[in-house]
């Protein structure tokens, strides 16, 4: 899988967005650590390794169903801006030009 972080297709962004960015998927790393790890060693709920071991068996929970719980968070808490390509503004979809 190519590395997301990355600007190479897309030159149009500036330095600065691309530091944002950068900073973004920077905490995203932090948030799966925490997730799978440093958050699990002292929880009863969900113990540590549990994920993981859920996870093996795709009956029982799939990555694809854990990021889509994460996107669903994501779009509630942010209402507009682009997804894969789509502007979404107040629930209107429209294409959003390329490059």
């Amino acid at each position: 899988m190519p590395d997301i972080t990355t600007t190479t297709q897309m030159p149009f962004i500036s330095p600065e967005i691309d530091h944002w960015r950068e900073q973004i998927f920077n905490a995203i790393d932090d948030l799966v650590s925490d997730l799978l790890f440093y958050d699990r060693k002292e929880d009863e709920n969900l113990p540590l390794g549990k994920i993981e071991e859920l996870a093996d068996t795709p009956m029982w929970l799939t990555i694809g169903e854990m990021a889509a719980q994460f996107e669903k968070r994501l779009r509630e808490r942010i209402p507009g801006g682009i997804i894969e390509g789509i502007v979404v503004e107040q629930g209107n979809h429209t294409i959003h030009p390329a490059g």
